[in-house]
């Protein structure tokens, strides 16, 4: 008889939620630091990480897939000092940084946080994320004494937008403390279409475009 009853229960799990609201509202708190022209290597800098907040919005697909929607607010900064072979350059920027995205998130021990009472379970589950944004920046950048350099000067004039498209996609760890709350870790890069983040391509490395990453943790609360 108790075998039945969890079969059944196994049976009505997927229409039990699918008759109820799977939303996950909250905040996230991080980081935020960037890779590009000022920066010494195809790694970001620890020194230059900054303070990123944000919100998000979580709809459930079902145990495995959702879609999420963010809003981050942060800056990223980089300059030549924190490099040796650099620091005679003298470059250095720093821009406020604001993202608005939507990304799709899979979770493939989703189900293991269920219990078959419907309740979650305090288990961590990994999952990986991957969508599409728009990133607001407006780079000051301070090009010391080289501002007479024929790529600064291309850098100055250059008509770049402040709003760019970016793809965030990355990696988190996500725990039920309890059927309201949820806690996460993430890091996700951004891979932004274009080298102006920093203000610098001409008189950089124009070859290539920058990018930043954002990293932290978040606490959301179920939406019944």
């Amino acid at each position: 008889m108790k075998s039945v009853s969890i079969v059944f229960a196994m049976l009505a799990l997927p229409l039990a939620l699918a008759a109820q609201p799977m939303l996950e509202g909250g905040l996230f708190v991080g980081f935020a630091n960037y890779q590009g022209d000022l920066t010494g290597s195809t790694a970001p800098n620890m020194s230059e990480n900054n303070l990123a907040i944000g919100l998000n919005l979580r709809h459930y697909l079902d145990f495995n897939t959702s879609v999420r929607a963010n809003f981050l607010y942060g800056s990223i900064s980089g300059s030549d000092a924190n490099y040796d072979f650099r620091r005679e350059r003298g470059y250095s920027f720093e821009t406020t940084l604001i993202e608005v995205s939507v990304v799709g998130e899979w979770e493939p021990l989703g189900q293991n946080r269920f219990g078959s009472n419907l309740s979650f379970q305090k288990r961590l589950s990994p999952y990986v994320f991957g969508g599409l944004g728009l990133t607001m920046i407006q780079p000051e950048t301070d090009f010391g004494e080289g501002a007479d350099n024929a790529g600064v000067i291309q850098d100055k004039e250059a008509a770049f937008s402040n709003v760019q498209i970016a793809v965030p996609f990355g990696l988190g760890l996500k725990v039920a403390l309890d059927e309201q709350w949820v806690a996460g870790l993430e890091l996700g890069m951004r891979a932004p279409f274009t080298d102006y983040l920093d203000g610098v391509s001409f008189a950089g490395n124009p070859g290539g475009n920058d990018w930043y990453v954002i990293g932290g943790a978040s606490f959301c609360y179920r939406i019944k």
